[in-house]
């Protein structure tokens, strides 16, 4: 159960993320990010890299998580 819990939210945060860099890019906002957006460009942009980083981690993190399961 955790280790679906954690990919799904791996994969949303790196689409939310992919997504409000690539709108940010042709000049439109995504909602859900307004706040980021009063930041200077630097760091909002920072912050959306954070984000798209840190989805793939979990995503992997949870994908290859060892179970504790010793064979042997």
């Amino acid at each position: 159960m955790t280790n679906t819990l954690l990919t799904i939210t791996g994969f949303v945060l790196f689409l939310i993320g992919f997504i409000a860099l690539v709108l940010s890019i042709v000049g439109l906002n995504l909602a859900i990010l307004n706040f980021s957006n009063n930041w200077p460009g630097v760091i909002s942009f920072l912050f959306k890299l954070a984000l798209m980083f840190g989805g793939i981690s979990m995503f992997y993190i949870a994908r290859t998580k060892d179970t504790g399961k010793k064979k042997g």
